[in-house]
């Protein structure tokens, strides 16, 4: 978790806004890697294992409850000190709208376009997944024409 924390908590962030269910996915991915990390084949990569497990559990989770409904509530996000308050609140307002956008795209595409922000190959990310590497690189164009797309909408 020291490793890879941060990128597995950004998993949540994917699945929920912030608020009272995205820390409930939180814990849950925290206790999933807990529980299932004994299960973890040495010869297989620690970090796709992980990020499998935290997928699969905002999945089982969300499943559970209604889906939530994409808002464009702005995100707190550490902006830099030197940029103007005004550019700092673009700033946050155009990272809530990706990630209202990305919270809107289908699983599939989710989980694809957000394990390529986290830096994974699409070999890695099908592993993740358990699909095919080309088909994990159409699932992330179609992710970011969807983003690029929604964003243009909402602008105008």
């Amino acid at each position: 978790m020291r490793a890879h924390g941060e990128s597995l908590l950004r998993v949540a962030k994917v699945y929920a806004a912030a608020g009272a269910m995205r820390e409930d996915l939180e814990q849950e991915i925290a206790l999933g890697v807990w529980e299932a990390l004994p299960g973890w084949e040495q010869s297989a990569s620690l970090k796709t294992f992980l990020f499998r497990v935290a997928h699969n559990r905002c999945i089982d989770v969300m499943r559970k409850v209604r889906p939530e409904t994409p808002s464009t509530e702005h995100v707190e996000r550490q902006v830099t000190s030197a940029a103007s308050p005004a550019s700092q609140a673009e700033s946050r307002q155009l990272l809530g709208e990706v990630e209202a956008c990305v919270r809107g795209l289908p699983v599939a595409q989710r989980q694809a376009f957000t394990l390529s922000l986290e830096g994974l190959s699409y070999e890695e990310i099908a592993q993740v997944l358990g699909v095919e590497a080309n088909h994990v690189g159409v699932l992330v164009h179609r992710a970011r024409a969807a983003v690029r797309a929604s964003l243009e909408e909402e602008r105008r």
